[in-house]
């Protein structure tokens, strides 16, 4: 599972007609990763910015400590009795109230799910409403993967 947090976008390059900003990228399922883009004063003596990463890539900069699965830990926190990590009863009755409706809607043929590709961003309209919203995809970013 992947986490994208846009924090701050508003650096506009004039020239390039795009917004540059600070984003935070945190892969919570597989290879662990905390990743932080920023906008950075490119070395030398010109005054421009450029986007550059703090990235821990945990199979990278733990190798050989085993880093155990979502699972193993929740059912380690099971045996010690830890229940941080779970719904209390109220929480899901209120979770079921909210989404129960939305499921009875969507069995009723009153809503239509929008179907997108497994592993893709998601469906066009996500884009769509984002869009609308003001958020600007760049592309312009390329991540080099740091070599130990």
């Amino acid at each position: 599972m992947e986490v994208h947090l846009f924090i701050h976008c508003s650096f506009i390059s004039r020239k390039e007609k795009r917004r540059k900003g600070t984003a935070l990228l945190l892969v919570l399922l597989g290879d662990i990763s905390f990743i932080s883009l920023m906008q950075v004063k490119k070395p030398g003596l010109e005054m421009s910015t450029v986007q550059s990463e703090l990235d821990l890539s945990y199979g990278q900069r733990y190798q050989g400590v085993v880093i155990p699965e979502a699972y193993e830990r929740l059912i380690l926190d099971t045996i010690r009795g830890d229940q941080q990590h779970f719904v209390r009863r109220d929480e899901l009755k209120a979770a079921w109230e909210i989404f129960t409706p939305l499921l009875h809607r969507i069995d009723n043929g009153e809503v239509k799910p929008i179907p997108y590709k497994p592993g893709s961003r998601g469906p066009a309209e996500a884009d769509e409403l984002l869009q609308n919203a003001g958020y600007v995809q760049t592309h312009g970013y390329i991540w080099i993967p740091p070599t130990l």
